[in-house]
């Protein structure tokens, strides 16, 4: 991608595409983290393991998607 070719216009474009991909990455990991964690019963700290994300990291991307009537405490505290 030739950055020097692009308008002004073109970059804003692309940074706001870029970060429509980022937060749908960051929502899709969220789920799948919180599936990973209430189908298998999985800590957080063996989630950090298998997926190679920090616990409080994995959490935090979990946290919107998590049954919070089941106890999914927070790996922080």
């Amino acid at each position: 991608m030739d950055l020097a070719a692009m308008s002004v216009d073109e970059l804003v474009s692309a940074v706001q595409h870029s970060e429509q991909l980022r937060r749908a990455g960051r929502e899709n990991s969220g789920r799948l983290l919180a599936e990973l964690h209430s189908r298998e019963g999985l800590s957080w700290p063996a989630i950090a393991r298998l997926t190679e994300i920090r616990q409080t990291t994995a959490y935090d991307l979990a946290r919107p998607f998590l049954d919070v009537t089941s106890g999914d405490d927070d790996p922080s505290e």
